[in-house]
C-alpha cells in the first residue's frame, strides 16, 4: 500500500496547480456575476455555468496526467507496478481535484436555491431538490468517468496500432472507438438491455420542481435506475479494463 501511496501522492503533485487556478478561477467568476447581475436569478443561472462545465473537468484532468508520461512512457509502463495501478492512481487523484472544484462551484448555486424556497412547502421542496442532485451527480459522474476510460482506451490504440499503422494510426483509432460506441449505444437502446436495468427506480414527483420561481418543471426527466447505475459501472470498468490490458500486453516501446 505505502508504494502506491506514494504514487498517488505523485500524481497529485502533477495537477495539483490546475486545481488551485481552477478553484480560483471560480471563486473570482461568483464575485463576477455577483457583481454584474441584476436579479438573484440572473445570478444563479450565471453560477451554474462552472458546475456545467466540470462535466469536462475530470477527463482533462485525467488527460493532463497521462500526457506528463509521454516522454518517459517505457519507464512508466515498466515500473514494479501494473498497468491497472499506474491509471487507478492519477484516475483517483483527478476524481479528488474534480470533488473539490465541484464542491466549490455548486456551493453557491446550492445556497441560492435554498434560500429562495418557499417556507410552506419547504420539506417538500428539499425533498425535491435532492432527487435533481442525486440525478444531476449520477450523469456527471459516469459520463466523466466514461469519457475517462475511452481516453485512456484512445491513448492504450494509439500506441498500440501506430507500430502497425505509422502516420495512418488515426484512423483505426477513430473507426474502434467510434464502433465502440456505437455497440455500446445500441446495446442500451435494445429492449433485452432495459428489461435488466430497469429496476429500482426513483425519480422526480410528477408535478413543479419549485424550489425556485425560475426553475421550470423536472417532470419530464423521468426516472433514475439503479440497475442503470450498475450498466454504467460496469461500462466504465470493462473499457479501462481492456484499456489496461493493451497498454500491458500489446504496446511496445
Amino acid at each position: 500500500m505505502r508504494p502506491f501511496s506514494a504514487l498517488l501522492r505523485k500524481d497529485v503533485r502533477q495537477i495539483r496547480f490546475f486545481v488551485l487556478i481552477g478553484v480560483l478561477i471560480v471563486i473570482l467568476g461568483d464575485l463576477f456575476f455577483a457583481w454584474k447581475a441584476m436579479s438573484d436569478s440572473d445570478w444563479l443561472g450565471a453560477s451554474i455555468i462552472f458546475p456545467t462545465l466540470h462535466l469536462f473537468y475530470l477527463p482533462f484532468l485525467f488527460l493532463y496526467s497521462l500526457m506528463q508520461e509521454k516522454n518517459q512512457l517505457h519507464y512508466w509502463l515498466h515500473t514494479p507496478r501494473p498497468v491497472w495501478q499506474l491509471t487507478l492512481s492519477k484516475l483517483l487523484s483527478a476524481t479528488g481535484a474534480f470533488i473539490i472544484s465541484m464542491s466549490v462551484s455548486a456551493a453557491l448555486p446550492f445556497y441560492m436555491l435554498i434560500t429562495q424556497a418557499e417556507w410552506p412547502h419547504l420539506d417538500e421542496q428539499l425533498s425535491q431538490l435532492k432527487l435533481l442532485v442525486s440525478g444531476a451527480s449520477w450523469f456527471f459522474s459516469i459520463s466523466s468517468f466514461y469519457l475517462c476510460a475511452m481516453i485512456l482506451l484512445i491513448w492504450a490504440l494509439y500506441y498500440w496500432l501506430r507500430t502497425f499503422a505509422g502516420k495512418w494510426v488515426w484512423v483505426p483509432v477513430v473507426l474502434l472507438v467510434s464502433g465502440l460506441n456505437y455497440a455500446l449505444s445500441y446495446l442500451s437502446g435494445t429492449s433485452a438491455y432495459q428489461a435488466v436495468t430497469r429496476w429500482g427506480a426513483f425519480g422526480f414527483a410528477s408535478e413543479e420542481l419549485r424550489v425556485n420561481p425560475g426553475i421550470p418543471e423536472f417532470a419530464n426527466l423521468g426516472f433514475l435506475y439503479t440497475g442503470e447505475w450498475i450498466a454504467g459501472i460496469l461500462q466504465v470498468a470493462l473499457i479501462f479494463w481492456l484499456a489496461c490490458w493493451l497498454l500491458d500486453k500489446k504496446v511496445e516501446l
